[in-house]
This record gives C-alpha cells, sequence and structure tokens, in this order.
C-alpha cells in the first residue's frame, strides 16, 4: 500500500513532515492523537470560539465515548489509545466542541453529554440537556440511524 499510494507522493516532493502540535492556519490545527497508529493525529478547527476535532482512528463507534477501554481490534499502543480518548473526550465536553469521527455513522457528527459520571454521545445537532432518553448513543438502545458501522 505504501509503494502505490504514498511513495509517489514523497517522491514528487508533496510530503512536509511535520510534528504535532502543527499548526495550518491560524484557526486550524493538527494535534498528537497517538494509540491507533504510530503518529497518528486529529485536527483541531477553531471558529469565532467554537471547536471542531477531526479524529480520524481515534474512536471506531460510539460506545467507546462511554467506555473508552473498548478494544476494536486496530490499535497499535492500545494503553495509548484509551489515554487519548479519554483526554479527548474531557476536552470535547469542556469545550463543548463537535466531534467528527471517521467511522460513526449517519450523522457521522455530534457532541458530548455527561450521563451520571460517564460521557454520552450525542448525535447530530442535539444539544446537553435535550431529551436524553432518546438522544445519546449508549449500549442499551438505538435508534436505527445510530446502528454501528464497522
Amino acid at each position: 500500500m505504501f509503494d502505490e499510494y504514498v511513495r509517489p507522493v514523497v517522491e514528487a516532493g508533496l510530503v512536509k513532515i511535520i510534528s504535532a502540535p502543527y499548526p495550518i492556519s491560524p484557526s486550524l490545527s493538527v494535534e498528537a492523537a497517538p494509540g491507533h497508529t504510530f503518529g497518528h493525529s486529529m485536527l483541531r478547527l477553531t471558529s469565532e470560539g467554537a471547536h471542531a476535532y477531526l479524529t480520524g482512528d481515534a474512536l471506531h463507534h460510539p460506545a467507546q465515548v462511554s467506555r473508552p477501554k473498548l478494544h476494536l481490534p486496530g490499535c497499535d499502543d492500545l494503553a495509548a489509545a484509551i489515554e487519548t480518548r479519554r483526554r479527548l473526550f474531557s476536552r470535547l465536553y469542556e469545550e463543548d466542541a463537535l466531534l467528527f469521527p471517521a467511522h460513526f455513522a449517519a450523522p457521522h457528527y455530534g457532541r458530548l453529554d455527561l450521563d451520571g459520571d460517564e460521557f454520552v454521545f450525542l448525535p447530530g445537532n442535539a444539544t446537553r440537556g435535550s431529551d436524553r432518553r432518546n438522544r445519546h448513543v449508549n449500549l442499551t438502545s438505538r435508534t436505527e440511524h445510530q446502528q454501528p458501522s464497522f
């Protein structure tokens, strides 16, 4: 895969090796998100005081928001992946930031809220404190559009 897709881009001189954190612009930066793979990163977008995180492979299923230790095969360093998720979830909650993970089913984005002492994923435009019985994704109830995608 490297030879087919990556090497041609490197050989064409189109690659810039960076270290995270790395500012792309005043509102967009690359941040470290270790665990899934060596050098795994995510993007942080800030605009007019609002924040969003495009998290790549830091998590693969909404259940991992409530259960960051939930392991779905593919992490090179599981302990680092779990710690990345925990730190990320705290930041998302504190900043009331949007989460754009790469692998969630439609609507593909959301925010975090607290249900007791655990984080829960609120899909789409759901807001904190809204009708949690039907809005957040947990391990026991899902609406049709919230089925897991692997």
